[in-house]
Formats: structure tokens, C-alpha cells, sequence
């Protein structure tokens, strides 16, 4: 049965999904039509609310809301008790229940992902769900290079275990990478934004051709397949007293190549999560060769839309896209020895 080990204490760095004892309180009330307001303090007026039938239901009191624009969390209390909301989306993830399944069958493999308490309740907005909450926090910033290798290690546990859960589909609405960087729709709005902003343009432009015409090239290898995680980050591990006590945010979990999993737990240049993760399962060499175009494949996830709207609204003002072009110039000495490829930095 593949257990998570723990080696190592993972750290936080770059954002959390919230479900942790470190968040800070936020102020809450009633709105008028009886939902909890859990926008009156720091996260402004605007914040989502926990409707009143799940609410009522679940009898639960003190919200905080903890973020996450596509699946908001909520600290809450029941009885005094502390508890976690969450709701996953069902306009960005339409199939729902996958993570949910996922999570309960690596519980029952010893994995420490959030416990319901109830069932789903779901209306027109998504599912939410109700969780214990879990014990231990991250780690503080910045994680040391071995943390960073425990957490390959640990990467490499989980997809052994995914393997083991028995979950075969794929999930909805989450394309083939190809399949995204192919879209042409999301060519011409990177054309028309190198007209606009020529740097910014053209480095989305050779990374997007690169990454089409690997992943073209590597569509008849055979890789590895199964659950991804999709957020392998070290805010999504919690600890206590350096034992493993929570695997976080499992709403990005679907059924990809493993190497995919790379993009968001390796994010283009912590090296020492892959070095960490052949301690326990080797890469091929098609692995290697697909780590880079499915990296930059990844982060043009939402870049059409977000284009879209840039477009729509004059084209002005701060760029889009800050995220994915911080990430796009990442290079990685080590993805590029063992890949062979090179990096799309100029032409």
C-alpha cells in the first residue's frame, strides 16, 4: 500500500490554498438575504458568501473566508469545533466529484487529505463540501533545496498511490495539453498582443509555437498516466511535529501523463523536486523530453480568455499575464541537460 513517508518539512512560498491553522481572521456578519458575509473585513466587500441553506444545515457560525477565486474556503466552527468549507465551482470544474473521489480514496490509503463531515451539497453556484480541519501549518518561506527534495520524493509517493486508487477516467473539462496550445483562437490573441506589447507578445509566441511543436512530436510516445495532484506546491503540505498531516487542494486533480505534475510542484526551476522525485521512480527519457513543453503548455491555461478580456477592455494598463511571463523565463540547467531541448529565448 503506498503511505506517504513525510520525508523531509516542506515550506511555503509562493501561496496557499488556505485550508491551514496559520489564516488570519476576517470579520464576518449577515447579509441581507440571510447567507454569511464573510467580506466585511480584509477580503472587502465583494468576497463570496456561504449560502444560507448549507449554512442552516450544517449549523455553522464564524466564517472566515480563506481565498480562492475558482474554489473559495472557509474556516468556520460548528459547536465550537473548527471546521473547513469549501465549494468547488461547477463552471470551472463541471466535474466535481473527481477530486472528491480522489481524496477519499487516498484517505482510505493513509493519505492525511481533508475528512468530510457531510455529504456535498450542491447548488447553482458548485458543490460544497465540509471538512475536518486538519492539524499542522507549512513550513516558513523560503523551502531549503532538501525540502525541496523531500517534496519530489513525496511527489513520487502520491502518483504510486494514485496509481493504487484504481481511478482509470479522465476527468471533464480537462483537456489534452496539445490540445490546448493548439487552439487557434488562443494564437490570434497572442498575435494581436505581440502587436500591442512586442516583448510580451513575442516570448508567449515562441514558447506557445515550441510547446505545440514538442508536443506534437511526443503525441505517439508512451509516458507514464495517471492521477496528478496539479498543485503539488509545499503550501499544500501540512505538518506537525514533522509528520505529514495534510495533502491540500486536490480541486486541480485529473488523469494526465506524471510529468505534467511538474509544472505547478517544479514550477520551472525548483530542480531539486525532480532530483528528489528520481530518488524514488527515474524519469524516462520521453519524461525528460516532455517536462519542458508541458510546463510552458500549462501556463497558458486561461491566457486566452484573460486576453479576451484584456483586448475587450482597450488593451491598456498593467499586463495580464505577470504570472506566466515570470514563469516563462525561468530556465532550468538541469530540464535542459536532460531534455536535450532548447529554450525559446529568442527568434
Amino acid at each position: 500500500m503506498a503511505r506517504p513517508t513525510g520525508g523531509g518539512r516542506p515550506a511555503a512560498t509562493e501561496g496557499s490554498d488556505g485550508v491551514t491553522a496559520t489564516a488570519g481572521p476576517v470579520a464576518d456578519g449577515a447579509g441581507p438575504d440571510g447567507s454569511v458575509a464573510d467580506g466585511a473585513g480584509a477580503n472587502g466587500a465583494g468576497a463570496p458568501r456561504i449560502p444560507e441553506e448549507p449554512r442552516r444545515r450544517w449549523r455553522l457560525a464564524s466564517p472566515e473566508h480563506l481565498g480562492e477565486p475558482h474554489s473559495p474556503t472557509w474556516r468556520v466552527t460548528r459547536d465550537g469545533a473548527p471546521l473547513v468549507v469549501k465549494c468547488l465551482s461547477t463552471a470551472h470544474s463541471p466535474d466535481w466529484q473527481y477530486p472528491w473521489e480522489v481524496g477519499l480514496a487516498l484517505r482510505r490509503l493513509g493519505w492525511p487529505t481533508p475528512e468530510p463531515v457531510e455529504e456535498p451539497w450542491v447548488d447553482g453556484d458548485g458543490a460544497w463540501a465540509l471538512f475536518a480541519f486538519l492539524p499542522g501549518r507549512p513550513a516558513e518561506r523560503p523551502e531549503p533545496p532538501a525540502e525541496q527534495r523531500a517534496r519530489g520524493r513525496l511527489l513520487a509517493e502520491f502518483h504510486a498511490a494514485g496509481a493504487e486508487t484504481g481511478i482509470a477516467r479522465r476527468r471533464i473539462g480537462y483537456p489534452p495539453l496539445e490540445r490546448i496550445v493548439a487552439d487557434p483562437e488562443l494564437a490570434r490573441r497572442v498575435a494581436a498582443h505581440e502587436r500591442r506589447r512586442p516583448d510580451e507578445g513575442a516570448l508567449l509566441r515562441r514558447h506557445l509555437d515550441a510547446a505545440r511543436a514538442h508536443l506534437a512530436e511526443l503525441a505517439d510516445v508512451a509516458v507514464p498516466v495517471g492521477v496528478v495532484h496539479g498543485d503539488f506546491a509545499p503550501w499544500n503540505l501540512l505538518r506537525e511535529a514533522g509528520r505529514l498531516t495534510g495533502l491540500l487542494d486536490l480541486a486541480g486533480a485529473h488523469r494526465n501523463p506524471l510529468v505534467t505534475d511538474f509544472a505547478l510542484a517544479w514550477r520551472g526551476h525548483h530542480d531539486e523536486v525532480l532530483r528528489g522525485y528520481e530518488e524514488v521512480r527515474p524519469l524516462s527519457e520521453a519524461e525528460w523530453r516532455l517536462l519542458l513543453p508541458s510546463y510552458w503548455a500549462w501556463l497558458f491555461l486561461g491566457v486566452r480568455d484573460a486576453l479576451a478580456a484584456h483586448q475587450a477592455a482597450g488593451g491598456d494598463g498593467p499586463s495580464p499575464l505577470a504570472w506566466q511571463l515570470g514563469h516563462l523565463r525561468r530556465v532550468s540547467p538541469l530540464a535542459a541537460e536532460r531534455s536535450g531541448l532548447r529554450y525559446p529565448t529568442a527568434g
